[in-house]
């Protein structure tokens, strides 16, 4: 797997056609989970972090703060655009090119897939009761820092979550 990517390319990449037909319509906080749980996967079975920013423990759950900011004028509201970069050539906001298709294929295809097929038909509610477990990473960085507001969740606690989830599976079968 390439080095880590974008936040706003694996936004982009779950806005993309192709890909919110399974998903509906996605709000920011959706969008959020969502890009949460294929970082966690892609953690927990690659080894390597999904994303080249890290999710924050914020008051209502995990938040990487650049998608916050590139959508947070939509508050609930479902997302009407793809993310954008400031073009310094052309002084222009143009679309974050989506994940390249190469990226999306062997296990980070199916990492994909089965974040879209299992956590997209949930609600962003849903999706938030579930990063908000008890002895989650997100609780437990919480807990550690009650007084900083935008502390940095490690990315070897929500690896640990992840990984959790996929024994619990496996324990299952």
């Amino acid at each position: 797997m390439p080095a880590p990517y974008d936040p706003k390319a694996v936004a982009n990449y779950f806005l993309s056609k192709e890909i919110s037909h399974k998903l509906g319509k996605l709000t920011q906080m959706k969008l959020q989970k969502l890009v949460y749980f294929a970082h966690g996967y892609t953690l927990a079975i690659c080894d390597e972090p999904l994303i080249d920013e890290h999710f924050e423990a914020w008051e209502y759950g995990p938040v990487v703060p650049t998608l916050y900011h590139e959508f947070k004028e939509y508050g609930p509201k479902p997302l009407p655009r793809l993310a954008t970069d400031f073009d310094m050539d052309t002084l222009e906001y143009i679309e974050t090119p989506a994940l390249d298709p190469n990226a999306v294929s062997g296990p980070m295809g199916l990492i994909f897939e089965f974040v879209c097929d299992v956590y997209g038909p949930l609600s962003a509610g849903q999706l938030s009761t579930l990063t908000h477990k008890k002895n989650s990473a997100w609780e437990k960085t919480r807990k550690k820092y009650p007084n900083l507001k935008y502390v940095d969740i490690p990315n070897e606690l929500i690896k640990k979550d992840f990984q959790d989830i996929l024994e619990k599976h496996k324990s299952r079968d």
